[in-house]
């Protein structure tokens, strides 16, 4: 704790906000587009330091707080609803016993909700893949094995506000920085510290990149992984900037698999739009998918 005070440069009493700020304020400097020099300013620590620090204070002020009262009978969800997306979802709770010990899940409320930081990401995970699968169900259990995936990756982005994800990540006005790295999968190149990489195409949802050259480098990868149901939809709906730049030397590798991993340092520019054309356009494929599954009986 003392050292990720001491990356952001604040004192032990800072609340939320006063994190959030310092941490964008020294995002927005390092940044390399944010002198007109290029690079940045030199900072002590790296980016990914400084976003690790961040990461570590806003969770533990998150589990510092006042303990959340318990539910009342009310049944409704507090979050916003998507109204065009294709059908309701099931909202889940844990259910605590004994001194707060969980004990079991259930449904607290039933609607087009979108998720918010108030639901457990693994709760929400459940909710799609529980959908996903009660809708495919009466196709029997081929349309089950080959289309579940994809559908839960349709329904995820109908109940996502890219907007709320990414709050925690954002260093400025419609900028975001996201830890993330570059997996190999075994191909050889040269890449060092400070060489930028760009786009090179998105398949079967993940992001690839290619270096100057024009040659594929693999593919992103999150350590947050609801970044990809976030982050790799809006590049398939090529809503966003990007720039990306290796951060540093290899970290890991696997032999097996023949994957090297690198840290990456990706910025985005995502502005907040209505996204009820999108929705549409989902709800649209979700509907040709679930017409394609009474071809499988």
């Amino acid at each position: 704790r003392q050292n990720a005070l001491r990356i952001l440069g604040i004192g032990e009493t800072s609340d939320k906000r006063i994190i959030k700020k310092k941490y964008r304020a020294i995002m927005h400097v390092v940044h390399p587009d944010a002198h007109a020099g290029g690079g940045g300013q030199a900072y002590e620590y790296t980016a990914h330091e400084i976003n690790a620090a961040y990461e570590f204070l806003i969770n533990t002020a998150q589990e510092n707080a006042p303990a959340v009262q318990k539910r009342s009978k009310k049944k409704a969800w507090n979050a916003p609803e998507n109204e065009s997306a294709y059908t309701e979802r099931e909202i889940y709770s844990y259910a605590e016993g004994a001194e707060g010990i969980k004990h079991g899940i259930y449904c607290v409320a039933r609607g087009r909700y979108i998720r918010i930081p108030d639901e457990d990401t693994k709760l929400f995970l459940l909710s799609i893949y529980n959908l996903s699968r009660s809708m495919l169900d009466p196709f029997g259990d081929e349309a089950v094995s080959r289309y579940q995936a994809e559908l839960a990756y349709l329904l995820m982005q109908e109940y996502t506000d890219p907007s709320l994800d990414l709050e925690k990540y954002q260093i400025d006005e419609n900028m975001y920085y996201i830890p993330s790295m570059l997996e190999t999968e075994g191909k050889r190149n040269r890449l060092k510290e400070g060489d930028v990489l760009y786009p090179a195409a998105v398949r079967d949802h993940r992001l690839y990149v290619k270096d100057m050259a024009g040659r594929e480098a693999g593919y992103v990868s999150f350590s947050d992984d609801m970044l990809y149901q976030t982050l790799v939809p809006l590049f398939e709906q090529r809503s966003v900037q990007v720039k990306i730049r290796v951060s540093g030397s290899t970290f890991g590798n696997n032999s097996v698999r023949k994957i090297v991993v690198r840290n990456l340092d990706l910025w985005i520019r995502y502005e907040v739009r209505d996204r009820s054309e999108i929705t549409l356009t989902l709800s649209s494929r979700i509907r040709d998918l679930l017409e394609m599954c009474a071809h499988v009986i």
